[in-house]
């Protein structure tokens, strides 16, 4: 078995680890993904709001996904280069459709997200960043 198939199983198995049983016994996939990274100022304000969503069990569940561990930074690559995506973290994503969120953004924006709204990156500062 070569790396690329060592790979993939690994991958495979993975997806199959993050599955859940639906009401009907049937095995269900969480497409939702959230990147954080534990030093990230955004991500300590983004992963409360991610688990009061989780909590509240309205919306579809976003599994949170720390960057340190290997194999999470590994899919977020992977989903980076699958979508050509470019963000630090704080990063949501839809791993069916590379529909994704890259940044902190409020609750109801991110409620917004999950119902299927598309949400368009923030405006970019033009020229030199004002001074402080």
């Amino acid at each position: 078995m070569s790396n690329e198939e060592k790979n993939e199983a690994t991958l495979e198995k993975e997806v199959v680890e993050e599955t859940k049983q639906n009401d009907s016994g049937e095995e269900e996939f969480s497409p939702w993904y959230y990147f954080f990274s534990q030093g990230c100022g955004w991500c300590k304000k983004a992963t409360p709001i991610v688990e009061e969503l989780n909590a509240d069990g309205k919306l579809p569940e976003i599994l949170l996904l720390d960057t340190a561990e290997t194999d999470n930074a590994k899919l977020r690559d992977e989903l980076f280069a699958e979508y050509k995506v470019q963000c630090g973290t704080p990063f949501f994503i839809n791993a069916d459709t590379g529909e994704s969120v890259c940044g902190f953004r409020e609750k109801d924006v991110i409620e917004k997200w999950l119902n299927g709204e598309h949400i368009p990156a923030p405006p970019r500062i033009s020229g030199r960043f004002p001074k402080v």
